[in-house]
């Protein structure tokens, strides 16, 4: 059972890691003092390392559920393996996680459930899941987009959006 949300995809490429690794870094500012303060054209922000990476996609707005995501590459004798996992920022799954904890601990003390504690609860939850899964979607594709051309098998579905 998922208590957080994530998502998990697979991507085959024919070209080897230290190729993919470059293709990553091609598209992930380098880091600097005042990074965060000017817009960047690339598309990804995060750290690349030798056989994986953390990265999360380059937005222009605010968005608690934005994905992170981390990836392990698995040299296939020329071709790389891409292993994806998308999760949320470690900060937002321990607020959610005592968010819901609090809310549920004064719900028991209260030995009766307010129907607008309920609700408040089910809200925020599907508003930060929700940011979530709409960004996952974006991501998986931004990401896709790096190696267009290149992908052998993939069994993260590609949409157009």
């Amino acid at each position: 059972m998922k208590l957080l949300p994530y998502d998990k995809f697979e991507v085959t490429v024919k070209l080897p890691p230290w190729d993919v690794c470059r293709r990553l870094l091609e598209n992930v500012p380098e880091k600097k003092f005042f990074s965060g303060l000017f817009a960047e054209s690339k598309p990804f922000k995060g750290n690349i390392e030798e056989a994986s990476f953390k990265i999360y996609r380059n937005i222009w707005y605010r968005n608690s559920g934005l994905p992170i995501l981390h990836g392990k590459l698995e040299d296939l004798g020329g071709r790389t393996r891409i292993n994806v996992t998308m999760k949320l920022h470690g900060l937002v799954q321990a607020f959610l996680l005592v968010f819901c904890a609090i809310q549920l601990k004064s719900l028991l003390e209260k030995y009766g459930f307010d129907l607008f504690d309920v609700i408040f609860i089910v809200v925020v939850t599907i508003i930060i899941c929700g940011g979530f899964w709409f960004e996952v979607r974006l991501s998986k594709k931004a990401f896709l987009e790096l190696f267009k051309g290149d992908i052998i098998t993939s069994d993260a579905p590609h949409q157009d959006c």
